[in-house]
């Protein structure tokens, strides 16, 4: 992920916010796969009334704190494709995975 660039995706619920990035990793005889990562933070207000974030959340955060992930992990499950089906092209060849990990 190089700074400047911007998540592919972005689920908020409260102040809690999964940000979703996708890199394109180079894998054996060239080969290029994505690879995804999330963020996961709470924004806020200080004291001094400048934006902040954490990843430290608050009991009463935490059923926000599952929902972020938790569509996270769908979008990310969604969207993956199975590299080795593709490359073989076996039976799940072209076809997006929604197969749990």
């Amino acid at each position: 992920m190089a700074q400047g660039d911007k998540p592919i995706k972005e689920f908020r619920a409260g102040g809690v916010r999964a940000s979703i990035w996708q890199d394109e990793i180079a894998g054996k005889d060239n080969e290029t796969f994505s690879a995804f990562s999330v963020r996961v933070e709470k924004r806020f207000k200080g004291a001094q009334g400048v934006w902040q974030s954490t990843n430290r959340f608050r009991r009463s955060e935490l059923a926000d704190l599952e929902l972020v992930v938790f569509k996270a992990r769908e979008f990310i499950s969604l969207n993956e494709r199975e590299p080795q089906d593709e490359q073989a092209g076996g039976p799940g060849a072209g076809r997006e995975s929604v197969r749990p990990r």
